[in-house]
């Protein structure tokens, strides 16, 4: 009679350990995919900004502590040991993306975090032996940690595009609906008290022009008197924090359709079209010299309705019905 084969009980700690970690990032609105091959991580994260997706990611790798592990020691002062191999730590150094080390405890069913890789950068040192030791501290609780993990990641981005001084920046375009008619340019900057702006919000606004060629094509709806470039409003912000600077543009258009007066009829709405958000260095106020384009989410679309709402399916979306082929009618081509 064949043996039966027995799961031993690591791996069901490490397994509790990776799905308890991805459900904290999953609560937060988060992708936290379990990677299969087992190469030095076990999560693959995309972070969301108000329901977006952006263009940060990172990986973790999970380890799961219990009364006898290896590893993973709890120390004197209540921090936490862990050991992993230098070779792996290198791998790390040189990934392109962040690696984060998430420590889950059976007894108390708590998790920690730490940064491997910027750990790893500030104590370059420990890589002259086989093994290394990363200090855990017990105030890094991944439940709590949600902006303290978003600007580690962000930051680590700004890094790798060389950007001294990172700002972001992204440009909002008002359009009356339904008629998808862009405001006049003259009503762009007059309507906007700019120093309220700076103060309250934080923004920086700058009356600009988008060529039509450097739009994406379902653009092609907007009507303005100028054909060759459409006025748009510039915003940006110093640093780097994404979902802060999305919250700031939505504060924004709520002031700006609110606090002016459009002369709107009982039938029409204001539309905000925002370009994808970008990271950028604010000192030259340029793009990085790299192959990234820095844009960090897509385009979208807010709508004013006594509240903002999200209106890109609605209103630049393509119905479902022109997706589909229309049927063949042998009836339409029989002659009379």
């Amino acid at each position: 009679m064949a043996e039966t084969p027995l799961r031993p009980s690591s791996h069901v700690l490490g397994d509790v350990g990776q799905t308890a970690a991805a459900l904290v990032f999953k609560k937060w609105g988060w992708t936290a995919d379990l990677i299969n091959s087992d190469y030095g991580e076990d999560l693959d994260c995309n972070i969301f900004v108000n329901k977006r997706r952006t263009a940060f990611c990172f990986k973790c790798q999970v380890k799961s502590s219990h009364a006898d592990s290896e590893y993973v020691r709890r120390l004197k002062s209540g921090d936490i040991s862990v050991t992993i191999r230098v070779s792996l730590a290198k791998l790390w150094l040189i990934s392109y993306y962040p690696v984060l080390l998430i420590i889950y405890l059976d007894d108390t069913e708590e998790i920690f975090w730490k940064n491997a890789t910027q750990y790893l950068r500030e104590n370059l040192s420990q890589l002259a032996k086989d093994t290394l030791t990363i200090r855990v501290g017990t105030e890094q609780q991944l439940s709590l940690s949600q902006s303290n993990i978003e600007k580690s990641i962000q930051d680590f981005y700004a890094q790798m595009l060389r950007l001294s001084s990172p700002s972001i920046q992204s440009s909002i375009v008002p359009v009356i609906m339904p008629g998808y008619k862009i405001l006049e340019p003259m009503k762009f900057y007059d309507s906007l008290d700019i120093e309220w702006i700076s103060e309250k919000l934080n923004l920086c606004i700058e009356l600009r022009r988008m060529l039509p060629e450097h739009l994406p094509t379902w653009t092609t709806a907007l009507r303005s008197m100028d054909l060759k470039s459409f006025p748009c409003w510039m915003v940006m912000m110093s640093g780097a924090d994404i979902e802060s600077f999305d919250n700031k543009i939505i504060e924004f258009i709520r002031y700006a359709a609110t606090e002016n007066n459009f002369m709107l009829s009982d039938n029409q709405w204001l539309s905000f079209i925002c370009k994808p958000i970008r990271i950028l260095d604010k000192e030259i106020n340029k793009l990085s010299n790299s192959y990234f384009n820095q844009e960090v989410t897509g385009w979208w679309s807010y709508c004013y309705l006594n509240d903002i709402k999200s209106d890109y399916s609605y209103a630049f979306d393509l119905p479902k019905r022109c997706l589909l082929p229309r049927p063949y009618h042998a009836g339409l081509f029989r002659s009379n």
